[in-house]
């Protein structure tokens, strides 16, 4: 057991070196081994009677727990995106007449994760076009940034509805059409 732990964590911290977008929730199928390598240690110092491991096992479950408890106190509300879901849900913009316009990966999944809708998003004009032909009264969800990506007769066409601002990232809707 003990050789599979300690060949599993680096071995996974090398695979987890190739994505290109590092998000920290990449890590957790490699906290299994270091539990299982934590948990080995923890037992071993209690055979040998020693106090000092389990004080020290006690003092990191401490500031864990301390952690855990201060992290809504450094929480960033520039960050926070459920503003832009709840206004999303609440203005009844969540049907199948709203597309994302080569959203970010941070607002693909906050939209889903607080609403239970999953926004299309569309990354090619093609695509684009033929939703708006789909769906004459289309409305778009979008960072501003990305607005001259937009193909000419849409871009022309659009009306601004919703803006929001997270961490200097502007976002908004827009309809399509008259």
């Amino acid at each position: 057991v003990l050789g599979f732990v300690v060949l599993a964590f680096p071995i996974g911290l090398l695979l987890l070196s190739g994505p290109g977008t590092k998000r920290p929730l990449y890590l957790l199928p490699l906290l299994a081994p270091v539990a299982v390598a934590y948990a080995l240690w923890l037992a071993a110092t209690f055979e040998r009677g020693r106090r000092a491991g389990v004080r020290v096992a006690g003092t990191l479950f401490v500031l864990a727990l301390i952690g855990q408890l201060a992290l809504p106190l450094v929480r960033s509300d520039e960050r926070d995106m459920r503003v832009l879901a709840d206004d999303l849900r609440e203005g009844g913009l969540l049907d199948a007449r709203l597309a994302g316009w080569r959203l970010d990966e941070r607002t693909r999944a906050v939209v889903p994760w607080y609403t239970g809708h999953i926004v299309p998003n569309l990354r090619e004009a093609d695509e684009l076009e033929a939703f708006v032909h789909a769906h004459p009264d289309a409305r778009l969800l979008m960072d501003l940034d990305r607005i001259e990506l937009l193909p000419a007769p849409i871009a022309a066409a659009l009306v601004p509805g919703l803006r929001w601002d997270f961490d200097g990232n502007r976002y908004g809707t827009f309809s399509v059409g008259p």
